[in-house]
């Protein structure tokens, strides 16, 4: 295997899995630590956080991905809830419209989106 490659790949993977996780202050806030913290993670990231992380994005990330020297396999570390025929099933983007409805200041309020009624 190609270390270096894989390190680039995994660096990419990171970055994306932070992301789609709303950026490094969103993460941070998720762990109750500051952003310098998880950015950090973007090029030195601790394998300890790769299931976590892979957990988060809802398995569109991987462990594998995350952290390949630490989960060789491509289905190492997921559940086996997640595996159908030998294919990581990756939790939907099902977004759904706030619990009581929009604040007035809301984002979606200052930009004329109404909530459907």
């Amino acid at each position: 295997m190609d270390n270096t490659n894989s390190t680039a790949t995994a660096t990419a993977a990171i970055g994306e899995a932070l992301d789609l996780l709303g950026g490094d202050s969103a993460v941070a806030e998720m762990l109750g630590v500051r952003p310098w913290a998880i950015s950090k993670w973007r090029k030195r990231f601790p394998p300890s956080r790769a299931l976590w992380l892979a957990e988060k994005t809802g398995w569109r990330k991987t462990p594998h991905q995350l952290c390949p020297d630490f989960y060789p396999n491509p289905l190492d570390g997921i559940p086996p809830s997640r595996i159908v025929d030998g294919e990581v099933i990756a939790a939907t983007d099902d977004v759904q419209p706030p619990a009581g409805g929009m604040k007035k200041d809301s984002k979606m309020a200052r930009h004329g989106l109404r909530e459907a009624a």
